[in-house]
């Protein structure tokens, strides 16, 4: 595990400029999304794009925080070139033990996670301070921000997985994909109006209101327990593949 923890490192040390890039657009994601959740803190019983968007944000961005700015910058002559599989097939060139190497990509996706994650909840916290403290109160607030954490740690080795292991193109295809499918499915969600609930968001919050923290930390050992996982997959995923 030491192994893959330096590994991690120098590769952060190596991409210090998209870690900081990934910091400040996390602040502004949270500073949006601190303003779309203030707008319902102030009325919460009317119907808007704010929630949709709120939901967005929260299922749609958080589990991508570990790895949407893990990526190289890229010219058009690279995109032929798959940055992933070179990357893989450099420190397979090595003797280095393939578990080590699957290790150091979660070690990594997990503290561009965290360092993105933390930024998003500070800055949205600044944002909305008051209206969360007068309005749900402290504790709740912290409840709230424990689960998404939790559910936003659970998948971020989903996108680990796809961007370690498959062609530039096809995880940007994947990718996509899966943004306008969940966009698709949030509208029909909200229109359907299930239970005079509108957003997921609020269901979340009717949650920790009746469980407090029970339901964040339920999130938090999911996460724990799907981080073995994506180890096995991403480890079946890389043996099977043709290495440029």
């Amino acid at each position: 595990m030491s192994q893959a923890l330096w590994i991690a490192l120098t590769e952060l040390r190596r991409r210090w400029i998209g870690l900081a890039g990934g910091i400040l657009f996390a602040l502004f994601l949270g500073l949006m999304f601190g303003t779309l959740l203030n707008g319902y803190i102030r009325d919460p019983e009317s119907a808007n794009m704010n929630d949709l968007m709120v939901d967005y944000l929260l299922i749609a961005v958080l589990p991508v925080m570990g790895t949407a700015f893990s990526r190289e910058y890229l010219s058009w002559s690279s995109l032929k070139e798959d940055p992933f599989l070179r990357r893989l097939s450099f420190l397979r060139m090595w003797p280095i033990p393939l578990s080590v190497i699957v290790w150091s990509r979660l070690i990594y996706s997990l503290i561009s996670y965290v360092a993105g994650t933390l930024a998003l909840f500070a800055a949205m916290t600044a944002v909305g301070w008051n209206g969360y403290v007068s309005q749900w109160g402290l504790p709740l607030y912290g409840f709230f921000l424990l689960f998404w954490f939790g559910y936003g740690l659970t998948l971020c080795g989903l996108f680990t997985c796809l961007e370690f292991g498959i062609r530039f193109k096809t995880y940007t295809v994947i990718s996509f994909i899966l943004v306008f499918t969940l966009f698709g499915g949030l509208i029909t969600w909200h229109d359907l109006d299930w239970n005079q609930e509108r957003a997921i968001f609020e269901r979340v919050l009717h949650l920790v209101q009746t469980y407090e923290a029970l339901p964040g930390l339920v999130a938090c050992l999911a996460a724990v327990g799907f981080v073995g996982l994506w180890k096995h997959v991403m480890t079946r995923r890389i043996t099977r593949i043709d290495l440029p």
